[in-house]
């Protein structure tokens, strides 16, 4: 829900130190991202606070990109809605 913060686990493969979260091809106010902490090459928790500044749902895709410079994306992985 917007203006919530909360921690979301990434669950994947491969993740390395220093991986970055980007969230992509959803239209308004991203959400605002506090921590990335790469808890092994499998998880990641993200620590964020959600936005809308809309009166639907936003739907995100998110992009993990490793040091190595290599990525992955989920689509339509994260989806906040507007607040009551």
């Amino acid at each position: 829900q917007a203006d919530a913060t909360l921690t979301v686990s990434i669950i994947g493969a491969g993740f390395q130190n220093g991986a970055l979260i980007k969230f992509e091809g959803g239209t308004g106010a991203l959400p605002e991202i506090q921590n990335v902490q790469v808890i092994n090459p499998t998880t990641i928790m993200v620590t964020l606070t959600a936005r809308n500044d809309t009166s639907a749902p936003q739907v995100w895709d998110v992009r993990v990109t490793n040091p190595d410079a290599s990525t992955a994306v989920l689509l339509d992985a994260f989806t906040v809605n507007p607040a009551p």
